[in-house]
């Protein structure tokens, strides 16, 4: 397979990363991340797959280059003699972790603000929902107390009547009784004349009498 200018080998990974050569081509035989070998049989590793699973050390904490580094590092795999600098890969390596390290984070925070986004929402339908039921509650309870009301008024207002009905009713029962008692009272006075002109007529015809007879 031809190596592409940003290629690295295995002890190079190793060396920009700080992780020991077999770390590195175990995780690409487990398939923490994806390598290709040379016509040689040699790995060779882009940084973008490298540094997605380990990421590299500083440049102030990297080391030179071995000679069988610069070798790798430095002539095509084909054997065509072009030169490649090692520490324009290298920098170039970096810059591309650098950015997809910055993409990463941005759409972590993108997908951070989209969750927060939506529980936001979602606590906010739900509070709706439950403002919206409070008021059909109390919307309820005020049609409920309204129809107690006028409940209570019509009872309070059937029994007034009924108590002015029956007030009415004794008023009445009164007076009758009161003109049942003059009309009583006015019979007694009545028989009472009667008696007494009844007196009145015996006395006179007592006294005719006596006057009959001393004549």
């Amino acid at each position: 397979m031809t190596r592409t200018s940003t290629a690295i080998s295995a002890a190079e990974a190793a060396r920009l990363t700080g992780v020991d050569k077999s770390t590195i081509t175990r995780a690409v035989k487990d398939g923490r991340f994806s390598a290709q070998k040379d016509i040689n049989g040699r790995l060779i590793i882009e940084p973008a797959e490298l540094f997605r699973v380990f990421p590299p050390l500083p440049l102030s904490e990297l080391s030179s280059e071995p000679d069988e580094m610069q070798a790798f590092n430095g002539i095509d795999a084909d054997g065509d003699g072009d030169s490649i600098s090692g520490s324009d890969a290298l920098a170039d390596a970096h810059q591309r972790w650098r950015f997809e390290a910055v993409r990463r984070e941005l759409e972590e925070m993108r997908r951070e603000r989209d969750k927060e986004v939506e529980e936001r929402s979602r606590e906010r339908r739900s509070a709706e929902d439950t403002i919206s039921d409070l008021r059909r509650r109390l919307d309820s309870s005020e049609e409920e107390r309204r129809k107690k009301d006028t409940q209570v008024t019509h009872l309070l207002t059937d029994q007034r009547e009924k108590a002015v009905a029956e007030a009415e009713k004794a008023v009445t029962a009164v007076a009758e009784a009161e003109k049942a008692v003059a009309a009583a009272a006015e019979m007694e006075k009545a028989i009472e004349e009667m008696e007494n002109e009844k007196q009145s007529r015996k006395r006179g015809w007592s006294l005719f009498g006596r006057k009959r007879r001393s004549a």
